[in-house]
């Protein structure tokens, strides 16, 4: 099974190779991030799971697809189609910045001021790794293709945000600080 979803183990990634990975799925154009530093990304990984999509209204705020955190993702296709009916079912308690806070751009490496955000209706966060294989196309980028397809039909207006949970050069590691995944 690991070999058709083509599951890897993690290497460190450039920022060029990760920008080459999302041209091939077409998702060269969306606001694209990566932690900035290993402390984010070891805080990051110890609170989400992957591939994971995370929604937030217009003004930021959480909207939650799931009744539940330990219930899995398969929730989110139907969800982003019902999102123009979530109007007012967000959690003003977790915004948008919790999420992108620690979060560098991945084109230049630094922080983005979130109040450079578009104007949207709502905003999905696509949090993915290039080393899950075909999941990726399974999930992250068949989520950002329903994305396109609402954002078509120009009844709301859907902004994808997608944060890499690779490992990165520009922090200064080495391939010895990546652990070893028992899949």
């Amino acid at each position: 099974m690991l070999k058709y979803y083509g599951i890897h183990q993690p290497q460190i990634c450039t920022s060029s190779g990760i920008y080459k990975f999302l041209t091939k799925k077409n998702a060269q154009n969306v606001l694209s991030f990566a932690c900035r530093d290993t402390v984010e990304h070891n805080k990051f990984m110890s609170k989400i799971s992957f591939p994971e999509a995370h929604f937030f209204d217009g003004s930021g705020f959480y909207i939650s697809y799931k009744p539940s955190s330990k219930i899995c993702n398969s929730g989110v296709d139907s969800f982003i189609y019902e999102l123009k009916h979530q109007k007012g079912n967000s959690d003003t308690s977790f915004n948008i910045n919790y999420i992108l806070l620690g979060k560098v751009n991945l084109e230049n490496h630094k922080e983005y001021n979130l109040t450079n955000l578009p104007k949207s209706d709502f905003f999905v966060v696509l949090i993915y790794t290039e080393y899950l294989g075909k999941l990726n196309d399974i999930k992250t980028f068949n989520w950002l293709a329903n994305i396109d397809k609402v954002n078509q039909n120009h009844e709301i207006q859907i902004t994808p945000i997608m944060i890499s949970a690779d490992y990165f050069d520009f922090w200064g590691i080495s391939k010895n600080y990546i652990p070893e995944f028992d899949y």
